[in-house]
């Protein structure tokens, strides 16, 4: 927890340093600041604490011999939470961008501009919706050695934090090289938030506002590259609209989508 709260002020310190972030954090509303704080609460402290109950105030008194009874290598145990289940959170995210669902993921993809402080904006109940919720309270009882389970775990919100940030990898550099082929980038998320018609070309219209069809994965482009999902930047072009024109969008051409106006609201009722 220390490591993670760490790294996380490391990222936003230099998310600061960019003259462009720090002109859009000075004229975040404060209603969305109250939203992305409240969000990453449930995500920071909310998830853990209910992970936990799910270990000690249910299955420890229904099914107390199973705690510590799978046996993993701490590779296996790393693998099967960095790997297995981000191809299930891959099929998850894919479902609520689906018009049924798609309603209690929306205010996610309000953020004006990538930005990490806002990484867990969303419909405070979706976390039960997501089966990487259940999986990891279930995992950490059923684990003998938890711990190699536990680090995925926090790799995986680190890497939710950095991706939804603006802290891009130069392209030239050997870092980028190392970690493009593989693993989803900040400019790889920034074109899943963007609109589809930024890059189709086409007008852009309220079905389309934010059902980007493209980059769903979370740690791994593999998911995106088996199924035709994936699509690379466009590096030469802003890889979204900027915050006052995707605010604007919302407000004006697309508001019937969003159905209740005030953000807040969509909190906890977003239809």
């Amino acid at each position: 927890m220390v490591i993670s709260l760490l790294i996380f002020w490391l990222f936003f310190f230099g998310s600061l340093c960019q003259p462009q972030q720090r002109q859009y954090l000075r004229s975040k509303p404060w209603q969305d600041w109250l939203m992305d704080g409240l969000g990453l609460t449930v995500q920071g402290v909310g998830v853990p604490l209910l992970q936990l109950l799910v270990g000690v105030g249910v299955l420890k008194p229904l099914w107390p011999q199973l705690q510590g009874c799978l046996l993993l290598s701490p590779v296996l145990a790393f693998g099967l939470r960095f790997v297995a289940i981000d191809y299930l959170y891959y099929w998850s995210h894919r479902l609520l961008h689906c018009a049924p669902l798609f309603p209690v993921h929306h205010l996610h993809h309000t953020l004006g501009q990538m930005d990490m402080v806002g990484a867990s904006r969303n419909t405070l109940w979706v976390i039960f919706l997501l089966p990487y919720f259940w999986v990891n309270g279930l995992m950490l009882y059923l684990l003998a050695e938890p711990w190699a389970y536990g680090w995925g775990i926090v790799l995986t919100c680190l890497l939710d934090l950095w991706r939804h940030s603006s802290l891009v990898i130069v392209r030239r550099s050997w870092l980028y090289a190392v970690l493009n082929p593989w693993l989803m980038l900040p400019q790889d998320h920034g074109l899943h938030h963007q609109p589809m018609s930024g890059r189709s070309g086409e007008p852009i219209e309220a079905c389309q506002f934010n059902h980007a069809g493209v980059n769903f994965g979370a740690n791994l482009k593999l998911w995106d590259y088996l199924h035709h999902t994936y699509q690379a930047p466009d590096l030469s072009m802003q890889s979204q609209l900027n915050g006052e024109d995707l605010e604007g969008l919302a407000e004006n051409k697309l508001a019937h989508l969003f159905l209740v106006s005030p953000k807040l609201k969509a909190l906890v009722w977003p239809f």
